[in-house]
């Protein structure tokens, strides 16, 4: 990921500079972050002319307008917003300071539908509906970014749908089989996701799940408990539907034990 910015030297105010930057900007690439201080008019029309060049535009506020102190020094975010689906992810109120060893940062996920958040793990033969609410607090340490005990949980429930393949032949085990065949149309009424780890390392994603099928084993509840550890391209690889089904081959647990 490559970023291209001004540096304070450069910085130009009035509206004909802002008209300047629009190409400027767009000539650099598709997605452009534009930051407003106390008057939001000139960033509106920037933010406008940037949309109008095909340009995909990311809105940040400040409480003031920026000045070569601030700019130098770091910067004072109040308000980020970023849309996801039919949800959000925001940035808590922040100050970034250029220089600093460690900066901290807190993502807040409001409404975001578990689908959209997981993007395409599943390879289309899986579909999960329900709205993510939590906070993902990241560590950044020079170029070490670390998620820090991310916590997403869906509060109304949702519905799972996991397309299994030839699930009697390759489940030697009867409870296992019926652990896949429930997860086909499953009903659950909670859902937690958690991430913890660097991005660039071994990093631990977890997802637990509670319900049931109403069609499967006489609707007897199911607990699920996955938990991936590894770098992120691995884990994403391993969340293939094969990989899916080992992990919740070994993670099922029929609640009816806990009696």
């Amino acid at each position: 990921m490559t970023f291209t910015f001004r540096t304070a030297g450069e910085i130009r105010f009035g509206r004909g500079a802002a008209a300047e930057a629009a190409p400027w900007a767009a000539a650099r690439g598709r997605r452009v972050c534009v930051v407003g201080g106390a008057s939001a008019g000139r960033s509106d029309g920037l933010a406008a002319a940037l949309e109008a060049l095909g340009c995909e535009v990311v809105r940040l506020s400040v409480p003031r307008e920026p000045d070569v102190a601030l700019v130098e020094d770091g910067v004072d975010i109040s308000r980020a917003l970023f849309p996801l689906g039919d949800g959000q992810v925001s940035f808590d109120p922040f100050v970034w300071i250029y220089g600093a060893e460690e900066n901290r940062i807190t993502l807040r996920v409001s409404g975001v539908q578990v689908g959209d958040f997981l993007g395409g793990i599943g390879d289309g033969r899986l579909k999960i509906t329900g709205a993510l609410e939590g906070t993902i607090p990241v560590v950044v340490r020079g170029i070490d970014v670390l998620v820090d005990k991310g916590r997403l949980e869906v509060i109304n429930g949702g519905l799972i749908q996991f397309e299994a393949k030839d699930v009697s032949d390759a489940i030697p085990n009867e409870m296992g089989a019926q652990a896949i065949e429930a997860l086909q149309n499953f009903n659950y009424q909670n859902l937690f996701l958690e991430i913890n780890g660097p991005l660039d390392g071994e990093i631990k994603v977890g997802l637990a799940f509670t319900g049931s099928n109403p069609d499967v084993f006489y609707a007897i509840p199911f607990q699920f408990d996955i938990t991936v550890e590894g770098e992120l391209f691995n884990i994403a690889r391993s969340l293939n539907p094969n990989g899916l089904q080992q992990r919740v081959l070994s993670s099922v647990k029929n609640k009816s034990d806990d009696k």
